[in-house]
């Protein structure tokens, strides 16, 4: 099991598809994937596709079935995560701004701070450090950090 990160790139057609441990159809199937399940692309072999799936497990498939392109649900959590991340961005502006007109004290500032900035989804925990301008992701295995001051 690999824990590099998962993009999915493809999904399985309707009515799903075998999946395979090696390239070779003359072996049983190890599996069925569902319909609809995102999958990434590793290689591709022939008209076998090694896939990988989001719990990492990765297996064989017949590659000319698979659909390209992100599925809407990966677009519909995306812009979920993005609208979180803003609301909790916007949060913490206003505590801030509470805090520097006097309103509240530091103790305060900070017990709220911690509420507004953990943001919990499906997919790990994100944690917004306003002092070094970077939101923060933990999968359960890896912390990565997004830096909010480069351009893009």
């Amino acid at each position: 099991m690999t824990t590099t990160g998962f993009a999915p790139t493809h999904t399985i057609p309707d009515g799903g598809l075998d999946a395979w441990a090696a390239p070779d159809a003359t072996v049983a199937a190890v599996a069925r994937l569902d319909a609809g399940l995102d999958v990434q692309l590793l290689k591709r072999q022939g008209d076998w596709a090694q896939i990988r799936c989001s719990n990492d497990w990765e297996a064989w498939t017949d590659g000319r079935l698979l659909v390209a392109g992100e599925s809407p649900r990966i677009d519909e959590a995306v812009s979920a995560l993005v609208e979180a991340l803003r609301v909790a961005a916007d949060a913490y502006k206003t505590l801030l701004d509470a805090f520097d007109s006097g309103e509240i004290d530091e103790a305060t500032l900070r017990q709220r701070a911690l509420g507004i900035g953990l943001v919990v989804k499906e997919d790990g925990a994100w944690m917004l450090d306003l002092v070094n301008g970077k939101w923060h992701h933990f999968d359960g295995f890896q912390l990565r950090s997004l830096d909010l001051t480069e351009e893009s």
